[in-house]
């Protein structure tokens, strides 16, 4: 499905698969805002529905914010969740290679309590 837009005045198609894509692009630089803010539970709200496509839909932005979220993730004391998306990202590096899924899994090793850097250091010197 499609609707119209315009731009400078001149009507343009837009696709639905780029509009959600610019919202997501939106929603992400607001929670790099509420992050740097330290509104962590703001970020964490956006974030959290982003990652939850991350077994899914693995996406480049995912490798950006990985940092990010993992943070938040151990300051709010959400050991379980950081388990969860470790596994998913060990899951998906086995299946995909992928530089940006290695060093997402990478992250998540560095950052578990206590960190797991016989596991990390391995995937970084890939």
């Amino acid at each position: 499905m499609s609707c119209y837009g315009t731009v400078q005045g001149f009507p343009i198609l837009i696709d639905d698969k780029k509009i959600m894509e610019l919202k997501t692009q939106k929603e992400l630089a607001k929670a790099k805002g509420y992050f740097y803010q330290l509104k962590l539970v703001e970020a964490y709200n956006i974030l959290r529905r982003y990652f939850d496509r991350l077994p899914f839909k693995p996406e480049k932005e995912h490798a950006e914010f990985i940092g990010m979220f993992v943070r938040i993730l151990s300051e709010l004391g959400k050991k379980n969740e950081l388990s969860f998306y470790g596994s998913a990202l060990q899951k998906l590096e086995k299946e995909i290679e992928s530089p940006s899924i290695t060093y997402q899994l990478a992250v998540v090793y560095v950052n578990a309590d206590p960190p797991l850097l016989k596991l990390a250091i391995p995937l970084l010197e890939k």
